[in-house]
């Protein structure tokens, strides 16, 4: 106490255009899409909008061990200007990824269990496909997990998703389900796979052979 402290003064915020351009000035020749290309991906605000014109995204994923990464993925959609975002998770994850946001709305419709049974693989399967005509977007896999079961329903839910032609981001452990059936993907034209440098070693090591993926 007493004496004089030295405090750095704050900086001002740069505008949206001068971060922009400090960005890319950053990024060099390695930035293959501009902040301002990007920026027509996110729906405008206009007076005839009305909920659910700007998007309805659902997310399957989500087990007792991982509510986070299916909480995230879903608000993003949200915060990018998406109008609604659906959680389709095990009812174990169900409550806690309720308690993480409003915002979201949770089917807590899944069952894992180390068993196979097709019959209950079909009936999750029915539970979410029911609300693919009110979706715009798929995303399979945040917190999905390696249970048997939500494997297998996830992968029942790519493979109907992609014959409705319903747009389909595949992340994380929906990866597996495309490790192991690259036919799941082979031909669509509404799927897109965001592996880590890990899990892209695992697919491009298991499907250098498979030229039609």
């Amino acid at each position: 106490l007493g004496r004089a402290a030295a405090v750095a003064p704050r900086s001002r915020p740069r505008p949206d255009w001068e971060k922009d351009r400090a960005y890319c000035v950053c990024m060099g020749p390695r930035l293959a899409v501009s902040p301002q290309q990007l920026r027509v991906l996110v729906p405008p605000l206009v007076a005839t909008s009305y909920k659910g014109s700007s998007g309805k995204v659902g997310v399957v994923g989500g087990c007792f061990e991982y509510t986070g990464a299916p909480f995230y993925a879903a608000l993003t959609a949200l915060k990018l200007g998406a109008d609604l975002s659906h959680v389709f998770c095990d009812e174990a994850a169900a409550v806690p990824i309720k308690s993480y946001s409003p915002e979201l709305i949770v089917h807590g419709c899944l069952r894992g269990a180390p068993e196979v049974d097709l019959a209950e693989v079909a009936r999750q399967a029915d539970e979410v496909s029911k609300w693919f005509p009110a979706l715009t977007a798929l995303v399979v896999g945040p917190g999905l997990g390696r249970d048997a079961t939500m494997q297998a329903v996830a992968a029942l839910l790519l493979e109907r998703a992609v014959r409705a032609s319903l747009p389909c981001v595949i992340d994380a452990d929906g990866l597996r389900c495309v490790l192991e059936r690259p036919s799941l993907v082979r031909g669509a034209r509404w799927a897109v796979l965001t592996p880590n440098k890990p899990e892209y070693g695992r697919l491009a090591g298991a499907l250098s052979g498979d030229a039609a993926l």
